[in-house]
């Protein structure tokens, strides 16, 4: 028994039975173009950064680009993590389990993040 997951529970959530289960290379691909993502995060802040000095942006819109460049780094990063634990401890099902999770919760948390953006020019107007 493991203090994160129950063992069964997680492993029918990683090899679910109606879905093909990936190849080394597929895992190695999604470490690479999520490890690009990562670094694509990284210039994209840094590039909002300048844009917002540059016009004198408000906090509101300092805030929404913050979020969404911290949700669009931490989503990278989880799922690069996540596949890269695929690669290298394909038996250690927990740690897959909760970086899995960890993974499908970064997702909402850039949806969210794209929607602040969104939401700040609405109550603009």
């Amino acid at each position: 028994m493991c203090f994160l997951c129950d063992i069964q529970t997680a492993r029918n959530q990683l090899t679910p039975h109606d879905e093909r289960p990936q190849c080394l290379l597929e895992e190695g691909v999604n470490v690479l173009t999520h490890l690009f993502g990562i670094f694509y995060a990284i210039f994209i802040f840094k590039m909002f950064r300048r844009y917002a000095k540059k016009h004198n942006l408000n906090k509101m819109n300092n805030l929404a680009i913050l979020c969404f460049c911290l949700a669009s780094f931490t989503l990278y990063f989880n799922s690069t993590t996540y596949h890269l634990l695929n690669i290298l401890l394909p038996n250690s099902i927990c740690l897959r389990y909760f970086f899995q999770r960890l993974d499908h919760i970064t997702i909402y948390i850039m949806i969210s993040g794209c929607y602040l953006s969104y939401c700040n020019d609405l109550v603009k107007e």
